[in-house]
């Protein structure tokens, strides 16, 4: 039910399903906001879902609009895992659809649905195709049921080994009729009648070890037990009555649900049997009557309309509708297994295998030291976490990619336990992998924490960027903890992923944007390694999947007694100054050795002949363009370096250094040469691009 309020001329509807259960949110059954326009132009809305109870998980997004139209807004991916796995009872739940404009509420709808307890269907007031969904071929309970009805085919004197392949009708009846036989055996109680009306449970944990159950729920295991054994079931549903069949050959319905009665009589009769039926009220341990008896009460309802819907588990399956994964409670919650996870018929996949790494080839070792920084203050080789946010992660991969595809907003999340070995499990991970879907990423903090931290961080990183020109604001995804040869124990980020941050207009929150192209592997801590320890990774590059560098981090340090690999995530501000010239110098050694002092630095001597520095007094001034005032020396610096020659210019701060820079830089312009300007900080180059612009040069310049 939906309440609709309307401003503006906007209007929103809610398309949701009036139940949701965890088969909803594993299937993604749809669900959609409807939105209206009546304005004369296009609009673009901001759409929000809320839930008080949890159903929901975090959904934000913008929708454009055209004027005076309707657009549908899927809401994929909205139902929460963890909630829908650890429901136990059947809950009214209350929602909100609201949608904004330029930051303001111009509609809203409630929303009321009801969420189901794991394995509930809806009733008939739903769809009654659903219940294939709990129809599980794979339960070991399945296998041991089969184990023993196969083992009472054997003394009944028929063969069946799996499917319909070279069994006739009879064949195919005795194992409908030995399933019945061996659950039968179990003396199975009664957990009270059935409503169809209403939702109610398909399936029940345990229910052949605990000998209770419904007959909705023993119909849809012995359903459970023949599509194990490659046969096609089919369920028949009345208001307080269901029954199992079986097609006796291959073949099912046209379509998944059916309420032809007519066509059912006919194929059980015989001369015809088609199907075979049985009424699972015959199953429990108060009723007496064998298989052939359960028939026969069968046909008895069937003939005074008790059933009056047909589902077809076969013709489910080829219209898509496959088995819901089962629950299973442990020391820490509740566990959910894929159906293929719970076979025992598939082979375990191969294990992966480790590329094989390249070392590349270093340059001159002495000087790579003294600019490599290998000491305890490089965050790159000790990482606190301090002053950084701790990313909520449903695996790094998946981080990786949802953070270089989309903006992400940073919100708080749980508090942290620990600084490093945070792991999300089962349908806690899948909720985080949905929020970040959804654009929420969280951090181990509260809100206030996380936007402080986050503005501290973008403020670092602006300033790095002004001064410098180079953003510092990285994601790391990956730790490796070790232990120096001085017995110090540190933690390294391992994958590094240049990030920026901006503030979102309209609510007190922060965006995170990365750039995956550009990631790459710490080298620094690779370094480290190669020469501390002789663990050589150098050539492990950064085209590889997280998941991928850290089994090779985990493989190259197994033999490190106490050494460990951790999957957290951080964003963190890491300073590669020094790494930079360091990995410039790695890898064009040999180039810049081409260069005349440079090859007089590395040989330790440099013979340079007397070079006659042009004085003011004597010099042409006609051979020079100055446009800003000099002294002698300033005259002398712009005059030697209109002879290409290597100098170093000293001063100390307020004698003119930007200025006779900006004569420099406009003396070879006017001779037609290109000049590189680098400085260290940006405000540098903005002094000397200030006084080129009010020589009328700034327009040559290029930043």
């Amino acid at each position: 039910m939906a309440k609709t309020e309307k401003e503006n001329f906007i209007t929103v509807t809610a398309n949701f399903p009036a139940y949701a259960g965890y088969a909803d949110h594993y299937f993604s059954t749809p669900a959609s906001l409807i939105i209206h326009s009546d304005l004369a132009e296009d609009v673009t809305l901001t759409a929000k879902l809320t839930s008080d109870s949890g159903l929901f998980v975090f959904f934000e997004k913008e929708v454009s609009v055209p004027y005076e139209s309707t657009v549908e807004l899927p809401a994929e991916g909205i139902f929460n895992p963890v909630f829908l796995s650890e429901c136990t009872s059947v809950v009214p739940c209350k929602a909100k659809a609201e949608i904004f404009l330029h930051g303001k509420s111009v509609a809203s709808t409630e929303i009321e649905l009801t969420a189901l307890p794991f394995d509930w269907w809806e009733g008939m007031r739903g769809n009654p195709e659903h219940l294939a969904r709990y129809v599980r071929p794979h339960m070991p309970s399945c296998a041991s049921v089969l184990l023993e009805a196969g083992n009472r085919l054997k003394v009944w004197g028929s063969d069946h080994s799996n499917g319909y392949e070279n069994c006739d009708r009879n064949s195919i009846r005795s194992v409908l009729a030995a399933i019945f036989a061996v659950i039968k055996g179990k003396s199975i109680e009664r957990a009270g009648d059935i409503d169809t009306t209403a939702p109610l449970s398909c399936m029940r944990e345990r229910l052949i070890e605990d000998r209770r159950a419904t007959a909705m729920e023993l119909a849809v295991f012995v359903c459970s037990c023949l599509e194990g054994a490659g046969l096609h079931p089919v369920l028949a549903l009345g208001d307080r009555d269901v029954a199992v069949g079986v097609w006796l050959y291959e073949t099912c319905f046209l379509d998944s649900v059916s309420d032809d009665r007519e066509t059912v009589e006919k194929y059980i009769s015989d001369g015809i049997n088609n199907l075979a039926f049985f009424d699972a009220d015959d199953l429990f341990s108060d009723k007496k009557g064998a298989y052939v008896v359960a028939e026969t009460h069968f046909k008895t309802k069937l003939e005074k309309g008790k059933f009056t819907v047909f589902t077809d588990i076969r013709r489910c399956r080829l219209g898509g509708i496959y088995p819901c994964p089962s629950r299973e409670k442990g020391a820490n919650g509740y566990e959910i297994f894929k159906e293929e996870e719970t076979s025992g018929d598939r082979a375990p996949a191969p294990l992966p295998e480790l590329r094989k790494q390249e070392t590349a080839a270093t340059g001159s070792e002495k000087w790579e030291r003294r600019l490599l920084d290998l000491s305890g203050k490089n965050a790159l080789l000790n990482f606190t976490g301090k002053n950084a946010l701790h990313l909520v992660s449903g695996g790094a991969d998946e981080l990786l990619f949802v953070a270089t595809s989309a903006p992400l907003r940073l919100a708080g999340g749980d508090k942290e336990t620990e600084p490093f070995g945070a792991k999300a499990e089962g349908q806690k991970r899948e909720l985080i992998r949905l929020e970040q879907d959804q654009g929420l990423l969280r951090a181990y903090a509260s809100p206030e924490e996380v936007n402080d931290t986050a503005m501290r961080l973008l403020r670092r990183n602006r300033t790095a960027e002004e001064e410098t020109g180079a953003s510092i604001l990285y994601l790391a995804l990956g730790f490796l903890s070790y232990t120096t040869k001085e017995g110090v124990s540190r933690i390294a980020p391992l994958m590094l992923i240049p990030a920026s941050l901006k503030r979102q207009k309209g609510v007190d929150a922060c965006i995170l944007c990365a750039e995956g192209k550009e990631r790459f592997i710490n080298a620094t801590l690779l370094e480290f390694l190669k020469r501390e320890f002789g663990i050589d990774m150098r050539g492990l590059g950064g085209n590889l999947k997280p998941s991928e560098a850290f089994s090779v981090v985990r493989a190259e340090t197994a033999k490190m007694k106490g050494w460990k690999v951790f999957e957290d995530a951080y964003l963190s501000v890491f300073s590669f100054e020094r790494f930079l010239l360091w990995n410039d110098l790695r890898r064009s050694y040999e180039e810049f050795g081409k260069n005349k002092l440079f090859s007089a630095l590395k040989e330790g001597s440099y013979t340079r002949e007397a070079v006659t520095c042009p004085n003011e007094d004597v010099a042409d001034p006609s051979k020079y363009y100055i446009p800003l005032p000099t002294d002698s020396s300033q005259f002398s610096a712009v005059a030697l370096s209109d002879t290409g020659e290597s100098f170093v210019l000293h001063g100390p701060p307020g004698t003119g250094k930007s200025q006779t820079i900006a004569n420099i830089i406009a003396n070879a312009l006017a001779k037609g040469k290109k000049v590189l300007f680098v400085a260290e900080k940006r405000a540098a180059l903005d002094v000397v691009k200030k006084r080129l612009d009010g020589v009328g040069l700034g327009d040559f310049c290029l930043e």
